[in-house]
């Protein structure tokens, strides 16, 4: 009888015909009579084989493992240095495939129902006490006395850059995150300061109508041609700092005579009754009556609210108390960088 067996030190494979040792395969020839070149043939396979399986063995990087129903080890093919980084000899030295991997890695009834249990993830440290990831596949067999075989794939390195990309890919998002907020604030701050040059200007020109605009009047008065002349420039130059409220009024409104706009232009800037009419030069009573005859032609506008309130709406919305764009750009320099 020809017996064919994996040795017990893992490492190597043999052809056995000592009684007394359990192989994990065994062939029998039929009981019949052979000739001499037929057995030379039949033993001139059998060497081929075995030598095409020692072959496969070496050549694959996957560790195989095989033991018996209590998890005993049975056998260690040689090339488990990829995954254990030790010798075969010294992974069958360990004893059961719990000691080897450090904990049981399945539970035996998931494994009876199913028949065979597939990339079951586990880590294991080697001698250095460098971690390893394993992805470990377990079969039921019958070979000998092995019942179980594991076939374990080393995987760090795939794991660990996974892991990597995983990481960078969480620092993008916080970059990406840092970079929106930024841009938020940076809005706010062009907003802001948008705001306040608008509240700059509109101050420049109602304190020009109320300060300026009335003196150059007064001093029109008693002038000579050509000095009526220069302050008529003067005044001309100076209202187009406002034009664009009254532009914006003679378009919404034409019926509005040229006096009316000029006394829309002064309610707008605060002046009140008494003001404007010293402004204009004319009587008070005059003023309430050209103020009846704006309201009216303004219409609808007017409905519940002061003249005043209608004629800034038309050109600004109201505006709460905003920060300065220094306030903001300090906020700015403040949000956190990230990474």
């Amino acid at each position: 009888m020809v017996k064919l067996t994996l040795s017990g030190r893992g490492s190597e494979l043999t052809r056995r015909g000592r009684a007394g040792v359990e192989p994990p395969q065994e062939i029998v020839p039929p009981q019949q009579d052979i000739a001499a070149g037929d057995q030379r043939a039949c033993n001139s396979d059998e060497t081929e084989s075995l030598e095409l399986y020692r072959e496969v063995l070496f050549s694959i990087s996957d560790a195989v493992l095989v033991a018996d129903e209590a998890g005993r080890l049975v056998w260690a093919c040689p090339n488990v240095s990829h995954s254990f980084l030790c010798s075969a000899e010294e992974v069958m030295a360990l004893g059961t495939v719990e000691k080897v991997f450090g904990k049981a890695i399945f539970l035996p009834e998931d494994l009876r129902e199913r028949g065979e249990l597939a990339n079951i993830e586990t880590a294991i440290r080697d001698k250095a006490g460098d971690e390893h990831i394993l992805l470990v596949s377990v079969k039921e067999v019958q070979i000998g006395r092995g019942r179980l075989l594991y076939s374990c794939r080393d995987i760090t390195a795939r794991r660990r850059a996974e892991e990597a990309l995983e990481k960078a890919n969480d620092q993008l998002a916080r970059d990406r995150e840092s970079l929106r907020r930024k841009n938020a604030a940076l809005q706010e701050v062009l907003s802001r300061m948008a705001a306040g040059r608008g509240r700059i200007v509109r101050q420049i020109r109602a304190n020009m109508d109320r300060a300026i605009l009335p003196l150059l009047e007064d001093l029109r008065t008693g002038l000579d041609a050509e000095r009526q002349v220069t302050m008529d420039l003067l005044s001309q130059s100076l209202a187009r700092i406002t034009a664009p409220f009254l532009q914006t009024l003679e378009a919404r409104y034409p019926q509005l005579s040229p006096r009316e706009v000029t006394i829309c232009n002064l309610i707008r800037n605060g002046f009140s009754t008494k003001e404007i009419a010293r402004s204009l030069h004319t009587g008070e009573e005059t003023v309430r009556t050209q103020r009846k005859a704006i309201r009216r032609k303004l219409g609808a506008r007017c409905s519940g609210d002061s003249l005043a309130t209608v004629l800034r709406g038309m050109v600004m919305t109201s505006e709460s108390p905003a920060e300065s764009g220094c306030d903001c750009l300090e906020r700015l320099n403040e949000l956190p960088v990230e990474g």
